[in-house]
């Protein structure tokens, strides 16, 4: 008889990718100036992809792995001994609780500093996460290998919707049956939410129905997490079958050309477009965050200890230990960040208004901005100057929180 294997240690690399994600969501969530913004770190106008739309997808891409990984170390567990199973109705709970969290707070979010319910945004990135998390934790609670048909199944579904129910208010070719101003996510955003409580923009990002795509890339996640837990050396096929997901994403939306950021779709084809979550985009960001994963497995999980040994790996192991303490943290990070930032926006500019004269900055951050960052670094720089110490003051609360083994989980 076989001695049972032994519990799964934490996956380094999982929580290194959590945090480097979420460092990156406070970079380019937080510039001094939004008029101000180096081109990276801004969202393609519409269709496209710069490298800011790969963060929100690989967040959704690392909450599979993690459900996956946490069913894993569950099952093994009960096999083992060392816990029962859970009732139906624990489990049940426990995902209605863990995604309500989340909703929740992604609402306190939008709130914190509007305190006008009539107008605060309903949608959010939290919001989603909730939202995807619910319905995949549901659809693999149900039907275990739900993963495998729930992708192709939700693409299809979201790309016929798209495609074949908003032509007619538009053009009846792709592109224009997905503008920014006639698509059906804004239809039902509009019908249920209203326009006071959706993003400014003509489409909400964070829209209802890109919740069906926003899913499968859950799923994908979910799928692609098998590979750590049944493979010797996950991070050849993490890397391997990652860039294959990409390569087909990539073909889905006509093939684009990269030096304008993938914005030139043909009309025949389904345009990398994050605001709608087009299925081109699904599979192009998980692969993506796939490879991704991979190569943060062969850093950390399979790396020997020597590799950081070395002077020259230093600067490499610095960025990645802060994305480990950080991805240990990542809700308190990202909550936190989000609420001082509204915070710093409502404290008014050290500065008295004079009569005849410009108007003092909007606020405290602004007023930094004007005075001391633009002129020393430029207006680019100094916007994201601001920006990046917000991300080491939070990297300096993780390490802080880490040290003491204090962690904030939903």
């Amino acid at each position: 008889m076989s001695a049972p294997s032994a519990a799964p240690r934490r996956l380094t690399s999982l929580d290194t990718f959590r945090g480097l994600t979420v460092a990156a969501m406070i970079l380019v969530n937080n510039p001094a100036s939004w008029a101000a913004i180096w081109p990276p770190l801004s969202h393609a106008t519409w269709h496209g992809c710069t490298p800011t739309d790969l963060i929100f997808p690989f967040f959704l891409f690392i909450v599979g792995v993690s459900m996956a990984m946490s069913r894993h170390a569950e099952q093994l567990a009960i096999e083992q001994g060392r816990r029962s199973q859970s009732s139906a109705a624990t489990v049940w709970l426990g995902i209605l609780k863990r995604g309500g969290t989340l909703i929740a707070l992604g609402l306190l979010l939008n709130w914190f500093g509007i305190w006008d319910p009539s107008r605060v945004r309903i949608p959010g990135v939290l919001q989603r996460i909730g939202l995807c998390y619910i319905l995949a934790s549901a659809l693999v609670q149900l039907w275990p290998r739900a993963w495998q048909w729930g992708v192709p199944v939700l693409l299809t579904l979201h790309a016929c919707l798209l495609a074949l129910l908003t032509a007619p208010l538009a053009d009846p070719s792709w592109p224009a049956s997905i503008s920014p101003d006639s698509n059906l996510q804004k239809l039902v955003d509009d019908a249920v939410f209203s326009r006071a409580h959706l993003y400014s923009q003509p489409t909400d990002p964070e829209g209802l129905l890109g919740t069906l795509s926003a899913t499968a890339t859950v799923l994908l996640g979910f799928g692609f997490a098998r590979f750590v837990t049944d493979d010797a050396q996950p991070h050849r096929r993490l890397m391997g079958i990652g860039c294959i997901s990409a390569l087909l994403g990539y073909v889905a939306a006509g093939l684009p050309s990269p030096a304008d950021w993938f914005t030139n779709s043909p009309t025949w084809a389904m345009p990398l477009n994050k605001p709608l979550w087009t299925p081109s985009y699904v599979l192009f960001t998980a692969g993506l965050a796939a490879a991704a994963l991979g190569l943060l497995y062969w850093l950390m999980d399979a790396a020997s200890p020597s590799r950081f040994a070395r002077p020259a790996s230093v600067l490499l192991r610095l960025p990645l230990e802060a994305g480990r303490v950080a991805g240990r943290n990542a809700i308190l990070v990202f909550v936190g960040s989000g609420l001082l930032a509204r915070l710093i926006a409502k404290i008014p500019a050290p500065v008295a208004a004079v009569p005849g004269s410009a108007p003092p900055p909007a606020n405290i951050r602004a007023w930094i901005f004007e005075s001391f960052l633009a002129p020393a670094f430029g207006p680019v720089g100094g916007s994201h100057v601001w920006a990046l110490v917000n991300v080491c003051l939070w990297l300096a609360i993780a390490f802080a929180l880490d040290r003491r083994r204090i962690y904030w989980r939903v």
